[in-house]
């Protein structure tokens, strides 16, 4: 059992959610719910439907309870892991219980496990069985709790015992799921090597037992590291495996990921237009799963809508595009001062531009390589981390140094310069770098000019009489051209 919050004052009448994924169960879950409804415990009862296709939905509708049951159909059949999530989304209890549909509890089963549970500060009461297959479905079950609290260290504990288990037994099926379950915690905390290596070992055993369930979603999860890790032709290459694996009968969550890996992939290869398609095709099945409400989008807003929106959002994106353009060194994005003025924390991902140098000389962490996908998951990561932790403020730029780049402080420093007044940082030419992307075309205008220069000078008599001067007459006309 998994505690959902630690809440010192909820716990002296503390309550258990008790979530339940089903599939195809209209001939049993009456029994299901009776034995957790038996138990005079506080509780609430969350259950997931699975897309099932037969009455389940109907049976559980008819059903009479003494609580109300928190119910959610899915608009797809997605697997009992998604279920699941789907459920813990849902608990409002400071406990989390998981009763599959092909457990069958004792009568004394939730009420002994909660008894221990409420005198332990422990985080999580494990209750052993004498079946095998109970402790695995129980440190599974554990393992994706501590995930979902991001407390990784732990989750790869009990995969690691999970696996040690299944091990022992020789279970090749089993093997290659506690493999891909620890590639899953090691992607998640954005270690893509250690992901890639655990996935990739999860396909032999997969292989050896015979059935292709579950490894179009390896190969994805593989597919998934190599793009992260910059290899785009590996990572298109094994989203084609699970394509081929699953043919026509590939899971709309299979092609969700699959589709959104190759979208990855071309955006490293900077193929744009497929890499776009993908995204898009990507997205649209996220919404189809109930996943994209994360996103919103809306038509043109006037300027003070906008501001108004900024002032009341989380945080700020701020997007810039690939350096394809020259001289893109010296521009800032005009929101950007929009952005500082309104205080709130900035997720910047930019190429190595004047409003990345600003956003770095304000102090801000949460700063992305445009043409590093690594990069960009490691601050969203960042973002997200403080988010859930309650501390996103933290990333506010400091106030007062984000003076400097207001609307006022500019429109002085311009009343000035028009006012003749001298400037505070007085421009000294030759001490001003030179921006990567213009130095080529810099050097090719320089060598015109010096050539136009040589060309206008007067010709000497003779090949064999240079006049006196000369040399001191293509030095100024090419410092002059120069200027």
């Amino acid at each position: 059992m998994a505690r959902q919050r630690r809440n010192p004052l909820a716990l002296d009448n503390p309550k258990i959610s008790i979530v339940i994924p089903v599939y195809n169960e209209k001939a049993t879950i009456d029994e299901i719910l009776r034995r957790v409804l038996d138990t005079e415990i506080r509780k609430e009862v969350i259950i997931v439907d699975d897309c099932s296709t037969d009455d389940t939905v109907k049976k559980i509708s008819e059903i009479s309870c003494s609580i109300p049951i928190v119910f959610k159909q899915l608009e797809c059949n997605s697997g009992g892991g998604f279920a699941r999530n789907a459920g813990i989304r849902l608990a409002s209890g400071n406990y989390l219980a998981f009763l599959d549909s092909d457990d069958e509890w004792d009568r004394e089963h939730l009420r002994t496990l909660a008894q221990h549970t409420f005198q332990s500060d422990e985080s999580f009461v494990v209750a052993s069985s004498a079946l095998v297959s109970e402790t695995k479905r129980i440190l599974n079950a554990l393992a994706l709790a501590y995930n979902n609290k991001a407390l990784y260290d732990k989750a790869l504990q009990l995969h690691f015992k999970s696996l040690e288990i299944r091990e022992k037994e020789g279970n090749k099926k089993e093997i290659s799921t506690a493999l891909n379950n620890i590639g899953l915690v090691y992607y998640k905390i954005g270690n893509f090597e250690q992901a890639l290596d655990f996935f990739l070992q999860a396909i032999p055993p997969k292989l050896e037992s015979k059935t292709t369930d579950g490894l179009d979603l390896i190969y994805v999860n593989v597919g998934l590291s190599y793009a992260y890790l910059g290899n785009a032709e590996e990572s298109i290459q094994y989203v084609n495996k699970s394509y081929e694996t699953c043919d026509k009968n590939c899971t709309d969550e299979v092609v969700m990921q699959g589709e959104f890996c190759l979208g990855l992939s071309y955006w490293n290869k900077r193929e744009f237009v497929p890499a776009r398609e993908h995204f898009t095709s990507s997205y649209l099945l996220s919404k189809k799963l109930g996943l994209g409400d994360v996103i919103t989008s809306e038509g043109a807003l006037s300027q003070s809508a906008v501001m108004k929106r900024s002032k009341e959002a989380h945080g700020l994106l701020l997007l810039g595009r690939p350096p394809a353009m020259k001289g893109y060194e010296l521009f800032a994005a005009a929101k950007l001062f929009g952005y500082l003025k309104a205080g709130q924390p900035i997720l910047g991902v930019l190429p190595h531009d004047e409003a990345w140098q600003i956003l770095q000389r304000l102090g801000v962490s949460t700063i992305a390589d445009v043409e590093s996908v690594v990069d960009i998951v490691a601050a969203l990561r960042q973002f997200l981390r403080n988010w859930s932790n309650g501390c996103l403020r933290s990333l506010i730029p400091e106030a007062n140094a984000c003076r400097a780049f207001s609307a006022e402080r500019q429109t002085q420093t311009l009343v000035s310069a028009l006012e003749g007044t001298p400037a505070v940082e007085p421009f000294v030419p030759g001490h001003v770098k030179i921006p990567d992307s213009l130095r080529e075309e810099i050097s090719r205008r320089e060598l015109l000019s010096k050539r136009k220069a040589m060309a206008t000078l007067p010709r000497a008599e003779n090949s064999f009489c240079r006049p006196a001067n000369s040399s001191t007459a293509i030095t100024a006309r090419s410092n002059n051209n120069i200027n």
